[in-house]
């Protein structure tokens, strides 16, 4: 995958073949002159710098760079958990003393360990393709999954700048719902869709001065560590809204901890992805596989891999934000973001994490 070459490999491919001419045209070309020879491109362009016609055009001076973030939130209830993991019997235990004994096993070490009793509805059968068991899974009759009531999706920089102030029809509202609402019925879907509108607001929504939406005005990221493993990404963006500052941005931007993306390139990339298909994205490799998966029967799957070169993602968090009101009442603001590797690459345990990895660690083996 792209994301995993170390600063200072080899780039290859289309990414290699960009860089190369744009070092040569900067170097042999002078203004004024042709980058043409005899009317037939020189061969250093390959194809690069042309159009959708196959003309020959100018490379940076005809795109334009642009930059977008956005963060997501979801409104949840905890699943309730047991008190230790799963009970776990492996392929190699369920071969060596059979499926009979492997199932009285998985209940027994639970039931001696959390005083519980199993019922055969709560054990998993996980077996391979060919119908094989190769691992037995007992679940705490407590546990269930999470369940989900809505989930709301903040950006700056996109579209939707259009959206609000120069295509809304007749009786239309600026602020359409942008809620996805998890729910059973159409009465949970309304509370839902309640608790939604006062922890999740729209965008200027409550807009008595008219101000127009916040902007994204600079962008700088920087690589560094060893290896350059860990990106740190600068935003400037103003918030003209004091009641979008207060409600939105200083508790879901302005954070500490806070996962924000930043997605940047130029002008050339047709359409940005849907960052709901990012994140409802079922893939094995999940994100990474999304952003960045290779090429599958000569098709560039991953978004960022399929632009070589002219699109960038970041994820990134929250390390330093700054916020200073201006004279006009808008807020400038300034967020810092780290990688998301660099969580685990800087990453200190405590005694009292220590302690219960290792007390969960014994208990599960």
């Amino acid at each position: 995958m792209i994301n995993k070459r170390l600063f200072g490999t080899p780039i290859q491919g289309d990414v290699r073949r960009k860089l190369e001419a744009r070092q040569q045209v900067a170097g042999d070309v002078q203004p004024g002159e042709s980058i043409d020879e005899a009317g037939e491109p020189k061969k250093y362009i390959n194809g690069v710098f042309t159009n959708k016609d196959g003309n020959i055009e100018a490379d940076l001076s005809s795109r334009t760079p642009f930059v977008r973030m956005w963060t997501s939130l979801k409104l949840i209830e905890p699943q309730v958990l047991a008190e230790s993991a799963p009970t776990e019997i492996s392929k190699e235990e369920i071969e060596d003393i059979g499926e009979t004994a492997a199932f009285e096993k998985a209940k027994k070490i639970t039931k001696d360990a959390l005083g519980v009793e199993y019922s055969n509805t709560m054990i998993n059968e996980i077996k391979d393709e060919d119908g094989n068991l190769i691992k037995i899974i007992v679940k705490d009759e407590k546990q269930r999954d999470q369940v989900d009531f809505i989930r709301k999706t903040y950006i700056v920089g996109d579209y939707n700048y259009q959206t609000s102030y120069g295509s809304v029809g007749a009786n239309e509202s600026t602020n359409p719902d942008t809620f996805n609402v998890y729910s059973i019925n159409n009465t949970q879907e309304e509370s839902n869709r309640q608790a939604g509108e006062l922890l999740f607001p729209q965008q200027l929504k409550d807009n008595s001065y008219l101000k127009p939406q916040a902007g994204i005005t600079g962008l700088n990221v920087e690589t560094g560590d060893t290896l350059g493993v860990i990106k740190t990404t600068t935003v400037n963006f103003v918030v003209h809204n004091f009641t979008d500052f207060d409600r939105i941005y200083n508790k879901y931007f302005l954070k500490p901890g806070a996962t924000i993306f930043v997605d940047y390139g130029w002008s050339s990339v047709e359409n940005l992805y849907d960052p709901v298909k990012l994140l409802d994205f079922k893939g094995a490799g999940g994100i990474q596989e999304y952003l960045y998966g290779e090429s599958k029967l000569g098709q560039l799957e991953g978004q960022v891999t399929k632009y070589q070169g002219d699109f960038d993602v970041i994820q990134g968090i929250v390390k330093d934000y700054t916020a200073k009101i201006l004279p006009n009442g808008s807020v400038d603001c300034t967020v810092t973001l780290t990688s998301a590797n660099s969580a685990l690459l800087n990453f200190n345990t405590s005694d009292d994490f220590e302690f219960r990895l290792k007390s969960l660690l014994t208990r599960g083996v």
